[in-house]
């Protein structure tokens, strides 16, 4: 099976990333700091969803860092991709994703 990391999988934008590579047969380890920048109670709803829908996603609670891919024990295999989404508002109030 193919796995495929997703970050902010928590947020609105990562969640559906992730439910439509559920449902399309991916494996999927979703990476999520669960800060309060959106209502942390919104977050774990959104993955409750996903865990309704399938068995194969893990999720770690964790901030990205340089030695994400290594510490993290559910990061520690083989991913066909990797999906990184970040979605802050700068200080002009624009947002931007990278």
């Amino acid at each position: 099976m193919r796995i495929i990391a997703v970050t902010g999988c928590a947020g609105f934008i990562g969640w559906k990333v992730s439910e439509k590579l559920l449902e399309n047969g991916y494996s999927v380890v979703g990476i999520d700091n669960m800060n309060d920048y959106y209502d942390p109670k919104l977050k774990e709803w959104r993955l409750e969803q996903l865990r309704v829908k399938s068995e194969e996603l893990r999720v770690t609670k964790e901030a990205i860092s340089k030695n994400t891919f290594t510490v993290i024990p559910a990061c520690r295999e083989s991913f066909s991709r990797c999906v990184g989404i970040r979605n802050r508002k700068k200080a002009s109030g624009q947002a931007r994703m990278t």
